[in-house]
């Protein structure tokens, strides 16, 4: 299975996404990202729960969605390039 891998070269392909990654979460805050998505995985269990009566099965994939969704925009808004909007702040702030 690991020839089969290194034949792939997916490596690469992983340590690129893992320095990526990486990055962000040595300068988020951990503690309340963790705290987040443990409050979001019980409220999806609370909305599974409650629901799981009703014939229509679309709640829960809905929320899952949101979740990743959510996670998809911290990482962009994390990697935005915050100089590019910083200049136009910082000078409306002179004025």
């Amino acid at each position: 299975m690991l020839e089969r891998l290194k034949k792939l070269r997916l490596t690469p392909i992983i340590q690129y996404i893992w320095s990526r990654t990486s990055d962000f979460f040595k300068k988020g805050d951990m503690f309340l990202l963790t705290m987040c998505c443990i409050c979001t995985c019980f409220g999806i269990t609370l909305v599974a729960s409650a629901t799981k009566s009703y014939p229509s099965h679309t709640f829960v994939p809905i929320q899952i969605f949101a979740f990743i969704l959510g996670l998809f925009s911290l990482l962009c808004a994390d990697r935005s390039r915050r100089e590019h909007y910083r200049e136009p702040l910082e000078a409306a702030a002179r004025l």
